[in-house]
């Protein structure tokens, strides 16, 4: 067998973990998806799991890597359509605020994210997929001057905050599409008062 080969099935085998974790933690959660169970989903041994990924917590950090960033995706997508930078952040936070809705991103990202990986990890992933995007919209912003800022860093961590914060109260709200909605609203009036008086 080629090393090309070898690389090849090892990526298609890692592939398969990864869909399979996340069906089973996205649908009943970390603590009840067995790594026995979700290597008989993806059709390989409990073995293979353990040598791509270590244990049950390396596959789930995989996972929560993947659905950072193909939320990431969607939500950049949402942003550029908008026509100024703080139009851009007013459309990135609500798509955002849609994909917190999904039942198993809700689980993955932010009901399990913390608690299995601690909150360092989980805010170090956060962040990489968020804080950098944001920061680069906040500059914008300042450039066209639209913002009035000397730390856009700082000003950026705090917005990551206030999502991350709404982000949380949506997946444990008892009705999280209504609360979604206050929560984009409660957004919007923030992101209004980042312009400068008479802006």
């Amino acid at each position: 067998m080629t090393p090309r080969r070898t690389a090849d099935q090892a990526a298609e085998t890692r592939a398969l973990l990864v869909r399979a974790g996340r069906e089973l933690f996205g649908t009943i959660g970390f603590a009840a998806a067995r790594a026995s169970d979700i290597a008989q989903r993806a059709g390989v041994t409990r073995g293979a799991l353990l040598h791509h990924f270590g244990d049950k917590e390396g596959l789930f950090a995989a996972v929560l890597e993947e659905v950072e960033a193909e939320a990431a995706t969607r939500v950049l997508e949402a942003a550029i359509t908008g026509s100024d930078p703080l139009e851009w952040l007013r459309r990135g936070f609500a798509a955002f605020l849609v994909e917190c809705v999904k039942p198993d991103i809700t689980q993955i990202m932010l009901i399990d994210g913390p608690s299995v990986l601690g909150w360092e990890t989980w805010h170090e992933i956060d962040a990489r997929y968020g804080y950098r995007p944001l920061l680069d919209v906040v500059e914008a912003a300042v450039t066209a001057g639209l913002v009035e800022s000397e730390d856009p860093g700082s000003l950026a961590y705090l917005l990551l905050g206030a999502l991350t914060e709404a982000a949380t109260v949506i997946a444990h709200a008892e009705d999280p599409e209504a609360t979604r909605v206050r929560m984009a609203k409660a957004l919007n009036r923030l992101v209004d008062g980042l312009s400068p008086p008479g802006g």
